[in-house]
């Protein structure tokens, strides 16, 4: 056989092989690469880093938990859909301008990230801008920054951006 033959033979073999492992597949809504069936969510972990290497957290302010504004936002969140709600703990609150994105856990429900507005002298819940859930096999952060961004689409853009996924704790082991 031809040397030049034999290149493209293996080079044949090599694509073929290694198509043999990989799939995309649409899962949620979303892309996900499957090597040999297992779930990366590739596009995921690109969007991640693209979002910490180019997002603008100026605008963007942490509010600590003893703030009156947190303690309004926990007041709001506790009177959402009660009892259950009325367990709830804020872990992470971001705010730019009049809207708030929280992270909460709750005793008996799953956690969330909740986007409230301040509205006058009112807090409330935003419709459509409550996650919960599981994101898996997706990137937590993209995933959950689309579903709020999709839903609510007139959130400011930094403030979903500037949001960063701690370890969301079930019930089960929260302390």
């Amino acid at each position: 056989m031809k040397r030049r033959t034999a290149l493209w033979a293996l080079a044949a073999v090599v694509v073929g092989v290694t198509w043999s492992h990989l799939e995309w597949t649409a899962q949620d809504e979303r892309w996900i690469l499957r090597v040999d069936g297992r779930p990366v969510d590739v596009l995921g972990q690109m969007a991640q880093l693209w979002n910490r290497h180019t997002r603008d957290c100026r605008a963007v302010h942490t509010l600590a938990l003893h703030d009156p504004t947190a303690q309004t936002a926990l007041t709001t969140l506790r009177q959402h859909s009660p009892p259950d709600s009325q367990s709830a703990r804020i872990t992470q609150l971001l705010q730019q301008q009049d809207w708030l994105l929280a992270t909460v856990h709750f005793t008996q429900l799953t956690s969330a990230v909740v986007l409230l507005r301040v509205e006058g002298t009112a807090m409330r819940v935003v419709e459509g801008g409550i996650w919960s859930g599981t994101t898996h096999p997706h990137a937590p952060e993209p995933f959950i920054r689309h579903y709020l961004r999709t839903r609510v689409p007139e959130v400011p853009a930094e403030l979903l951006a500037c949001w960063t996924a701690e370890p969301l704790i079930s019930p089960s082991t929260a302390p």
